[in-house]
């Protein structure tokens, strides 16, 4: 019998990084293989189906960033905060707007991406599409530092150009 401090395939760290696991990934694929002109050939034309074809196409434009092979998560930190306001009016009627949208950051810093490192962090303190969670965000602040530290530091830059770039 499985213990029940055992995790899941889909709780499973992808990158060595705790937050995005194998559940993201999937989510992430399938939205990246949606087709919005099929969801929306489902539909009936009208008014009343925008919204699900704003979220499908959403979800899916965002999950395809991930996978982009030239994927900058800076950038995409950058395009996720953009349609931030469009995300909170959505996932109230469409939650797995929002597991898309969380998704997508986590892929992006998993991968070194403090951009995202530090939107993850700001969800988490407001408790914006997810529970407040102080602790975390602080966790989140203190990677997105030390990994921009890293980052300047390996260029050769000085720590007063990783303050101004966080600031």
């Amino acid at each position: 019998m499985l213990s029940a401090q055992t995790t899941t395939l889909a709780e499973e760290p992808v990158n060595d990084f705790w937050l995005y696991t194998q559940r993201d990934f999937w989510l992430l694929q399938q939205c990246a293989l949606l087709d919005p002109a099929v969801v929306g050939g489902f539909c009936a034309a009208g008014d009343a189906n925008k919204p699900l074809l704003a979220a499908t196409s959403l979800a899916h434009v965002l999950a395809n960033n991930v996978f982009d092979d030239e994927l900058d998560p800076d950038a995409y930190a950058a395009e996720a905060r953009a349609c931030w306001d469009v995300v909170c009016e959505l996932s109230d009627e469409y939650p797995w707007l929002a597991e898309v949208y969380l998704a997508g950051y986590r892929a992006c810093a998993s991968i070194e991406g403090v951009g995202c490192m530090l939107g993850l962090a700001e969800l988490y303190e407001d408790g914006c599409l997810v529970e407040r969670d102080h602790d975390l965000a602080v966790q989140l602040y203190r990677c997105a530092v030390e990994l921009r530290v890293a980052q300047v530091m390996a260029g050769g830059g000085m720590l007063d150009a990783v303050i101004a770039d966080i600031c």
